[in-house]
């Protein structure tokens, strides 16, 4: 079998990118598992009485380590939850084999 220029180059950027995985930035999260990580945790409590009606959630979203978007602020977050007094801020992170898939939330509630 004649390897061809194309796949030599697949798979070198394909192995670099298995190599160097470690060095990839992770969403923040407080445990994470080798092949999976689904966490939820508390983050911000401003008013415990007082946890309002309304939520909103923001996300950013990685795929492979190579490309990224999304916004998980407080602001995106209260935008969407039409959200203007926050009570808590909370947050939550899904990690695909450390860098196949990361998905990064933060969920506000408030009036």
């Amino acid at each position: 079998m004649k390897i061809t220029r194309a796949m030599a180059t697949v798979s070198l950027v394909a192995g670099t990118m298995f190599v160097f995985a470690g060095c990839f930035p992770m969403a923040p999260t407080p445990v994470q598992g080798s092949l999976y990580t689904g966490v939820k945790w508390d983050g911000q409590v401003a008013d415990k009485q007082n946890t309002g009606t309304k939520q909103g959630k923001s996300c950013a979203t990685a795929v492979l380590g190579v490309a990224a978007w999304g916004d998980a602020s407080i602001e995106g977050a209260k935008a969407k939850g039409g959200v203007a007094e926050v009570s808590t801020i909370d947050h939550e992170t899904m990690i695909v084999s450390k860098t196949s898939f990361q998905k990064y939330c933060t969920t506000v509630t408030g009036s």
